[in-house]
């Protein structure tokens, strides 16, 4: 079998029972439980990197770490960040731990430590193959990709990624498949399972050392999809 010449991708995000994402009508959706938010931390601090768009780390700024308040215990580690800033220029602050800039603007970065964590990697075009096999060669193995939809979006329509989960806040499985497939055209067919009061929809199999992190202490309840199309 050929090596894998890029990271394990896991694309991850919550959507409404409206099929929004993040931000509706310039207020920002509260759609993920304690339940998920506990599962997503806890692949953050699994996973190498964390992997956003320009939009959301223009926006947001985000700090894409594994949080003590959310896994209800200090963090083993934290995930690098990757940042794929596509043709916009980004602010970046130098800090404790790898921030990879993927674009064709090198970034502005606001240095507040004394080494130097922000690496740019200029690419042009729209492919994914050589900035995800350089990511590999910089030592990223396993890579969560969590937004925003234009994002995701790209990595689902080129096919790249081994492992996809989704949050939906509804207790029908119909709805969030439904929901997620109008927020990310494209998304593969999905298996839903009862996470508290929501649905959590995944695809592919996650890699052998993050299995059963998708789970929060509450055991996940597998559910019908009669009537999805």
């Amino acid at each position: 079998m050929e090596p894998r010449r890029r990271p394990f991708i896991h694309i991850n995000f919550a959507v409404s029972s409206a099929g929004r994402m993040g931000i509706a009508r310039g207020a920002r959706l509260l759609i993920s439980s304690r339940e998920d938010w506990q599962r997503v931390h806890r692949l953050r601090e699994h996973y190498d990197a964390v992997g956003v768009g320009a939009a959301t780390w223009i926006r947001d700024r985000p700090k894409l770490t594994a949080r003590s308040e959310h896994l209800l215990r200090a963090p083993r580690r934290q995930p690098d960040r990757v940042i794929f800033a596509g043709d916009q220029h980004c602010l970046v602050e130098d800090e404790d731990r790898r921030t990879f800039v993927i674009g064709s603007r090198r970034p502005s970065i606001q240095r507040s430590m004394t080494q130097r964590s922000v690496i740019f990697l200029p690419v042009s075009g729209r492919s994914f193959a050589e900035p995800l096999q350089t990511l590999r060669g910089w030592g990223i193995q396993s890579l969560l990709i969590e937004g925003g939809a234009t994002l995701l979006e790209s990595f689902v329509a080129a096919g790249c990624f081994d492992c996809l989960t989704a949050f939906v806040p509804t207790k029908s499985a119909g709805q969030a498949i439904e929901a997620a497939k109008a927020a990310v055209p494209g998304v593969p067919n999905m298996r839903p399972d009862r996470l508290a009061d929501g649905i959590l929809l995944s695809a592919g199999e996650p890699e052998a050392a993050v299995i059963g992190l998708c789970d929060t202490e509450l055991a996940r309840e597998r559910v019908a999809t009669e009537g999805v199309g």
